[in-house]
């Protein structure tokens, strides 16, 4: 921003002054030229006898007057000299100053600027900021609203539930038949476990258990272990409930908490007393655990007495199986299938893990055999393996077979008989909802050999 000038100021000033000196030179003219005149008067009519004394008494004064006259023009003519140049130089001084000035004022008005701008982007990126971690926290509320309904409809629900039966009976209904809505499931279990844990709602060692076994077979560890914690404290020395609580507490990776649960349970309970689910739990748990010498030479302790105190259980074979490959003996892995099949009638687990083995070892015939024994094995009410993967290894192995007899030269008319067995076993495989997918693929090829 330019300084106005002002109304009056040096160049005013100049003009003022070189009227007076112009005026003061004329007075000095006109007082020369009136010296001038008298002197050539005075001149003219001094005394005759030449005596000039006279002349002098009267001419000097008026010559002193016109030198006096003289010099103060000249004195007038410097000094209005130097007043211009003072004048020329306040002039520039303050042209310096008004430059300076406005120089002062843009930076001033620039850095205000700046200062003002980046101010404003601060507070624009900490507002944006704060927008982005609400956001996701908004959205995320509107979806859980919209998915899982409001807590107040859940309570409705656990006001109606008058004890772990009730729970048990209701969580069994809706999860199976789907009568509970996807929106209020979290919440109405979350509240239910609420009451559990408050022991608003009550029942027996077996009503825990199962109110558990239902949220763990929805894979929710963590509600199944918040329900265990309380029976163990209600019935502290209930083998199955103890058990339970090892095995959901590995689910949730709560190593401390697995230790915990296992000294409790060899303090309840001297080994020959426990049960399959307690063998299992407790063998599962350990080998969940860092590997150690001091953990393996535990684990294969309690596995020794697993076969000892329940020789007829397949389980004990197979927790010995899965503990030898977790410590790298492979053989002794596979002796352990191996020794189940040749003592036990119904080895639905070791069988499939066996099938598996010689299948990927190219041994057809082997994986054939024992994929047919996990099928007879698997007919019981709660079997140890899935029946559809046995039949799926099964058409694997004589599907392999076959392609392997077809690439050695024998004609598929002579291999009838082995590709409807296949054919048969994968149908069956998908019959059970077998999924896998290599399947379909298998199926199509076989179909192409058939010639439909």
């Amino acid at each position: 921003m330019a300084i106005a000038e002002p109304a009056s100021g040096p160049v005013a000033d100049s003009r003022s002054k070189g009227f007076w000196i112009f005026l003061a030179a004329l007075v000095g003219l006109v007082l020369v030229l009136i010296v001038a005149v008298l002197v050539i008067f005075l001149w003219s009519h001094r005394n005759d006898d030449g005596d000039s004394t006279g002349f002098l008494s009267v001419a000097l004064p008026i010559i002193g007057t016109a030198l006096v006259g003289v010099l103060g023009f000249l004195g007038v003519n410097r000094l209005s000299h130097f007043d211009e140049e003072v004048d020329k130089r306040v002039a520039e001084g303050l042209l310096r100053l008004r430059g300076s000035l406005d120089q002062e004022l843009t930076e001033m008005r620039n850095t205000l600027a700046g200062v003002r701008a980046a101010e404003k982007a601060a507070v624009e990126t900490q507002f944006r900021a704060v927008e982005s971690r609400i956001a996701p926290l908004t959205t995320t509320a509107q979806l859980l609203e919209e998915r899982f309904g409001s807590t107040d409809a859940a309570r409705e629900i656990v006001g109606a539930i008058g004890s772990i039966r009730d729970a048990r009976d209701y969580f069994a209904s809706s999860y199976g038949t789907g009568g509970l809505s996807d929106r209020n499931k979290v919440n109405t279990t979350n509240a239910v476990i609420e009451e559990v844990e408050a022991k608003r709602i009550l029942g027996d060692n077996s009503d825990y258990h199962n109110l558990a076994t239902i949220f763990a077979r929805r894979d929710f560890y963590e509600g199944a272990a918040r329900v265990t914690t309380v029976g163990v404290d209600l019935f502290p020395s209930d083998l199955d409930l103890i058990s339970d609580l090892i095995h959901y507490r590995m689910k949730i990776g709560d190593s401390a908490g697995i230790e915990e649960a296992i000294q409790r349970l060899e303090d309840a309970h001297p080994r020959s007393r426990w049960n399959w689910r307690a063998f299992t739990f407790v063998i599962d748990a350990l080998n969940s655990l860092p590997p150690t010498d001091a953990r393996m030479k535990k684990t294969l302790a309690v596995v020794a007495e697993y076969a000892e105190v329940l020789p007829t259980e397949e389980r004990a074979y197979f927790a010995a199986h899965e503990t030898f490959e977790r410590y790298g003996e492979h053989d002794r892995a596979r002796e352990a299938l191996e020794a189940a099949e040749q003592k036990l009638p119904m080895t639905a687990q070791c069988s499939l893990r066996l099938a598996q083995l010689a299948h990927m070892e190219g041994r057809h015939d082997e994986a054939i055999e024992s994929a047919s024994r996990a099928i007879i094995g698997q007919a019981e009410t709660q079997p140890s393996s899935d029946t559809g993967a046995a039949f799926a290894l099964r058409a694997f192995a004589r599907d392999a077979k076959l392609h392997r007899a077809l690439l050695a030269g024998i004609p598929i008319t002579q291999l009838e008989a082995e590709l409807r067995a296949a054919w048969g076993d994968y149908q069956m495989a998908m019959k059970l909802d077998y999924v896998h997918p290599n399947l379909l693929s298998r199926v199509s090829i076989l179909k192409f050999l058939v010639g439909e």
